[in-house]
């Protein structure tokens, strides 16, 4: 069976306006993701997304061994949401893990430094599954860290 040009030319026509909306819509997806505030070199590896302030802060666990249990090193790591005033004043991050209050602080770490938009922290006490972690930009204080801390439980594993 032979297909008319006239079909031919009404395929290719279908075609190409199938094409230029596909690629329409990849124009305007990438733009959206451009605008958006997770538009960064992601960190590598197995982090959890914590929290946002003016910065985005990330965690993740390291499994431990521990005489009464599972026990956990926690690892933070800061983007700066191209925040350079902050890099610009010194304005660094504080992370602290609690237990069962926030009178209750088990580690708890303020670092300035900042590597390629990069702001890390290692809290080396041992972390329990009920302990929460709060992080936060240190421009500001108190924390309120237990009610609003993020679970340890709920970390991904590095």
């Amino acid at each position: 069976m032979r297909v008319s040009r006239t079909a031919n030319r009404r395929l290719a026509t279908l075609f190409a306006v199938v094409l230029v909306a596909l690629c329409a819509s990849l124009v305007t997806a990438s733009s959206a993701y451009a605008d958006s505030p997770f538009n960064h070199p992601m960190p590598s590896g197995n982090w959890t997304f914590v929290r946002s302030d003016a910065f985005l802060h990330y965690a993740c666990k390291v499994p431990m061994s521990g005489g009464y249990g599972p026990v956990y090193r926690i690892h933070t790591l800061t983007w700066y949401n191209g925040r350079q005033d902050a890099l610009d004043y010194g304005i660094g991050v504080y992370a602290a893990t609690t237990r069962y209050g926030n009178d209750n602080v088990i580690d708890q770490k303020t670092n300035t430094g900042w590597l390629y938009g990069f702001n890390g922290n290692e809290l080396w006490a041992s972390a329990w599954y009920p302990d929460r972690l709060w992080m936060q930009g240190s421009y500001y204080g108190p924390s309120a860290r237990w009610d609003d801390g993020f679970p340890v439980a709920w970390l991904t594993n590095c």
